[in-house]
């Protein structure tokens, strides 16, 4: 079996992960709350209304933003109600 080379050195801890905080979804939250309507509709293509609701809800939750936005599904329509 042939030798392999490696290179290695102790380290006092684990660097932390580089990823980004934001998420696709950030966007149709920011809109939203710029904008003076306090209802929307919101379609995004290729993607389940059910699904859509979660990651959405997960980034109010995420932006400490649940007592400002409900979010909804009606007939497969993701809905966005400011409170």
């Amino acid at each position: 079996m042939p030798a392999i080379k490696f290179d290695f050195k102790p380290v006092m801890r684990a660097p932390a992960r580089k990823y980004t905080k934001k998420s696709k979804y950030d966007p149709v939250i920011d809109r939203f709350l710029d904008s003076s309507d306090r209802l929307w509709q919101v379609n995004v293509e290729n993607v389940d209304a059910n699904y859509l609701r979660t990651q959405i809800n997960k980034r109010i939750k995420v932006r400490d933003l649940t007592e400002d936005i409900k979010v909804f599904v009606i007939n497969d329509i993701v809905h966005l109600e400011k409170l």
